[in-house]
């Protein structure tokens, strides 16, 4: 467990900053707009997953590997995917905002941004950020199943 924990150090990665900023920006607009409600219906996983999210995001933005790992070419790496998951989230976002709430674009608001960090953390090899992050998918996407499940979303 040590040898785990030496793998990283106190940095600064202004391309993660970055990329955590193009997650949340939208999450932070809804979260201005008090005419829009009803997409987190249930307020404690919620919490809990916005907790994990944000620890995932630190990790990946101030804690770095001391070898880093080697670079790839764009098209051949995950960040290509990863691109493709915040380029769906961003449409669903702005159909979200012009009034189109289906099932479908709701889903994209829910699984995108988990895509998008998991696949950051995972190119980079990041696994001591990768633990939170998928605890803000796991319970992020399931608190969203349960509720479309009992009706707690409309649509």
């Amino acid at each position: 467990m040590k040898d785990f924990f030496n793998k990283y150090k106190q940095g600064f990665d202004i391309w993660m900053l970055a990329g955590v900023v193009l997650v949340l920006l939208p999450e932070i607009v809804y979260a201005c707009i008090p005419a829009f409600s009803g997409l987190f219906p249930y307020k404690i996983p919620e919490i809990f997953s916005r907790i994990f999210q944000a620890a995932g995001c630190f990790l990946l933005v101030f804690f770095v590997l001391r070898e880093p790992p080697e670079k790839k070419p764009f098209f051949d790496s995950l960040y290509l995917t990863a691109s493709l998951a915040l380029l769906l989230d961003y449409t669903a976002w702005i159909l979200f905002f012009c009034g189109i709430s289906t099932f479908g674009v709701v889903i994209f608001l829910k699984v995108c941004p988990c895509i998008f960090l998991l696949l950051v953390s995972f190119e980079k090899k990041h696994m001591l950020a990768a633990i939170p992050l998928a605890a803000y998918s796991l319970i992020s996407i399931v608190s969203f199943c349960i509720a479309v499940i009992s009706g707690g979303v409309a649509f």
